[in-house]
């Protein structure tokens, strides 16, 4: 009898104890927790890479394709909205140039303390010219859209990324395409 008049009155105090512990619990481990990755104005980038270029016209081999690039992120952070000047030769038994402008949009598709998982979207306008092909010298406009992932590392500094997928277009007196796949580095500053 006397614990079941005693029941009531602690069951109330004890609640309140025990709420009040689960809240400052939750509230420590919120303490512990590392602070949001703070975007920092780095908006200019340059990087650039080495990969394939295949063309599909029949007369010109695969070649190594190097690519450099200088760019901007529109919104001041190395995510988002970005222009590009790009230039990019192919080697083979022949050279190849494009000269041109890459506009496209990292996503940033997971954000960590340590790292940033982007897919980039773009597309590429250039100027093209060929030398040394066994069917002459070609001058022709470029457009490539491409599809690239990439892992930001260093606090957003250091962006290793693959562009695997990039369909060339080439329109010239001829109109021809290819495919090009490029793994690269770039420095956002």
């Amino acid at each position: 009898m006397v614990v079941d008049a005693l029941s009531p009155r602690l069951t109330a105090p004890l609640l309140a104890i025990a709420l009040t512990l689960a809240i400052a619990s939750g509230a420590s481990a919120q303490d512990d927790a590392p602070p949001p990755p703070v975007d920092v104005a780095r908006p200019f980038f340059a990087g650039g890479g080495i990969g394939v270029g295949v063309r599909l016209d029949g007369f010109v081999p695969a070649a190594f394709r190097i690519v450099e690039e200088v760019g901007l992120h529109l919104d001041g952070v190395p995510v988002g909205p970005f222009v590009a000047l790009m230039l990019a030769q192919d080697a083979s038994s022949y050279f190849s140039m494009q000269i041109g402008v890459r506009v496209g949009w990292d996503l940033e598709l997971l954000r960590r303390p340590d790292f940033s998982i982007v897919v980039s979207p773009s597309l590429g306008v250039a100027f093209a010219f060929d030398v040394g092909t066994p069917t002459g010298d070609w001058a022709y406009f470029l457009v490539q859209p491409a599809l690239g992932v990439g892992v930001l590392l260093l606090d957003r500094v250091l962006a290793i990324w693959l562009r695997p997928i990039g369909v060339d277009v080439y329109v010239g007196e001829q109109i021809h395409g290819g495919w090009a796949s490029v793994l690269g580095a770039s420095v956002a500053f």
